[in-house]
């Protein structure tokens, strides 16, 4: 998929604002003090400019290299703790399973 996703699709950017919410509450938890609205205006920005053009994890998986997710994504899941991160952690999963899917 492209970037332009988040801004063309009500349901990518559910999923989106439910990974920045628990992403937003490990970096509260570790005093990184962002809020909803910025991350979220910054992505939707970012999604209308970058429309088109492919997301940087697909074009890794595409060219058969580990992608940003496999290490950020889990990263996120260890510093949140007892914090919960289900779509944070199933997101890295899948972009990892994928990613060594597209190497063998």
């Amino acid at each position: 998929m492209d970037n332009g996703i988040f801004h063309r699709n009500a349901v990518a950017l559910e999923m989106a604002k439910q990974v920045i919410t628990e992403c937003l509450a490990v970096a509260h938890q570790h005093n990184i003090n962002l809020s909803f609205e910025d991350v979220l205006n910054n992505l939707l920005s970012l999604s209308k400019l970058s429309d088109g053009q492919k997301i940087s994890t697909y074009q890794d998986i595409l060219n058969k290299r580990e992608t940003e997710i496999d290490t950020l994504n889990f990263a996120i899941a260890q510093a949140a703790g007892d914090l919960p991160v289900p779509a944070t952690a199933l997101l890295g999963k899948l972009a990892k399973l994928k990613s060594d899917l597209s190497r063998l």
